[in-house]
């Protein structure tokens, strides 16, 4: 049994895994004058930060470059999700976010979560939605196919 010195409740997982309590942390940002206090629902990846600090300061990103501005989000009162889908490969551990479902995998079947509706992946449907995993199944199949080989295993 794993022990944690601290609990990511309701959330299920810890650092290291796909979980949302192991990939779902806050975001705070501070720029005074620049940007304003507000709370945002969507979800983003730290590799946004530097992508939005690019743009902030006027440089052009290019190609090659993962992650998205977070500018709409933090200058407007945008609710916009800047992805539309969001993955991970760890190991054989693998992840994609759509909108508020989620599909995970350690080296098994996919299992799905609506996360709208439970946050802390308490219940797999992957079973009643099976169009819904395969139809994720794919998008993760033309990520994947896109991204270089791990440099470790």
């Amino acid at each position: 049994v794993r022990q944690a010195a601290a609990s990511n409740a309701p959330l299920r997982g810890g650092k290291g895994e796909l979980w949302e309590g192991g990939i779902r942390v806050p975001f705070i940002v501070s720029w005074k004058g620049r940007v304003g206090a507000r709370t945002v629902a969507q979800p983003v990846m730290s590799m946004d930060a530097t992508v939005t600090a690019l743009d902030f300061a006027g440089a052009k990103t290019g190609a090659g470059l993962d992650g998205v501005t977070l500018r709409p989000l933090l200058t407007t009162d945008s609710n916009q999700p800047p992805h539309d889908a969001m993955f991970w490969r760890v190991g054989k551990k693998n992840a994609v976010r759509a909108g508020g479902w989620k599909i995970i995998r350690d080296g098994a079947a996919w299992q799905l979560y609506d996360l709208d509706h439970d946050s802390g992946e308490t219940t797999d449907v992957a079973a009643r939605e099976p169009d819904r995993v395969r139809a994720m199944n794919a998008m993760w199949d033309r990520w994947n196919a896109e991204q270089r080989e791990p440099l470790w295993k």
